[in-house]
Formats: C-alpha cells, sequence, structure tokens
C-alpha cells in the first residue's frame, strides 16, 4: 500500500536531515559526518555550509577540525575536494574507489595518466606506506 507524501511533508523531513530546520547543536564534525561530506572547492563556502546548521559557531572552527584530525580534505564524491569526518573517510574514499573512475576514457584524458600509471603510483604508495595488504 503506498502512502501519500506531500511536497511540504518531503521538504520538512529533508530540512530536517540536513540539520537546516531546525538547526542542530552538533559539533562541526559532527554535522560534516551527517551531510556524508561537505565539497570544499572554496574553504568559505563549505564552512558557510556548516556554520548554518549550527546554533552557534564562530569562524576558524573547520580549520580547527582540519588541524586537529577530526576533519580530512581530500579528492571524493564527483571527483572534487570535500570535507570528510575523520572516521568515515575510509568507507567514503573506498567507494569511490571502487567506481574506478582512472580507467575512464574522459579521466584519462582530463589527467593525463594511463590506468598502468595509477597502478605504478598504487604499488609505490604501498611501499612507501609499507602496507601489508596487496589489496590496497
Amino acid at each position: 500500500m503506498a502512502t501519500a507524501v506531500s511536497w511540504q511533508q518531503a521538504l520538512a523531513w529533508r530540512m530536517q536531515r540536513h540539520l537546516l530546520d531546525p538547526v542542530g547543536r552538533l559539533p562541526v564534525a559532527d554535522v560534516v559526518g551527517r551531510l556524508c561530506g561537505v565539497q570544499t572547492q572554496v574553504a568559505s563556502s563549505a564552512e558557510l555550509a556548516i556554520r548554518v546548521r549550527r546554533e552557534t559557531s564562530s569562524r576558524g572552527e573547520v580549520a580547527r577540525a582540519l588541524r586537529d584530525g577530526r576533519l580530512i580534505k581530500t579528492w571524493a564524491m564527483r571527483g572534487t575536494l570535500h570535507l570528510l569526518k575523520a572516521e568515515d573517510a575510509g568507507t567514503f574514499l573506498s567507494l569511490v574507489a571502487s567506481g574506478r573512475s582512472w580507467e575512464r576514457p574522459s579521466w584519462q584524458r582530463y589527467f593525463g595518466v594511463t590506468p598502468k600509471q595509477m597502478e605504478m603510483l598504487r604499488k609505490a604508495v604501498r611501499a612507501a606506506l609499507a602496507c601489508p595488504d596487496p589489496e590496497m
């Protein structure tokens, strides 16, 4: 049996899930975690996206969370720079990597790197990190 959901109900649910109504009290890293990452191509936009979701906030909180290791900044979804909660980053990056974007011709043209070069890079990084897992 289908349940009817009005546009107002859908919007209210989405606003709540995105910490916009009501605005929450979560710490910076937990806001990023709740949003499953925050795009940070423009750092000030990322800070604004986080601050607008908190009842109280101050400039520099994102930088402090990065410095303290609660957040990381890395290439992630859609091949763009994102803030990720440190303990969630491995999960997201594993999912992104499973798409093997470096095998797409468009990716290779844009970055000028072949899959063979990526394999060589992976091996070099693995050796540099002395990682015992051959599947890294």
